[in-house]
């Protein structure tokens, strides 16, 4: 995915990941792809309903969104 990143910035393409599982699969190419603009998210739709964005993380790892931004995680590994 990174790569594919790399060659949309190579051509002026701004790069908006999509994973309906919440943004943990892609958030560190969002941080190193400096083309990418958007993270967009599935959260309500019929196949997540219920769910949250920190679902699948520990709770000492949640992710804090602050007005429609998520902090890019500081320490090693997700």
């Amino acid at each position: 995915m990174v790569r594919i990143g790399y060659w949309a910035e190579a051509y002026d393409v701004a790069l908006a990941p999509h994973c309906p599982l919440g943004p943990i699969g892609c958030l560190q190419v969002d941080a190193v792809c400096h083309n990418a603009f958007i993270q967009e998210q599935s959260l309500g739709v019929h196949y997540d309903k219920g769910c949250d964005l920190n679902d699948y993380l520990m709770p000492e790892s949640r992710f804090e969104c602050s007005a429609g931004y998520l902090p890019i995680p500081q320490g090693p590994g997700l």
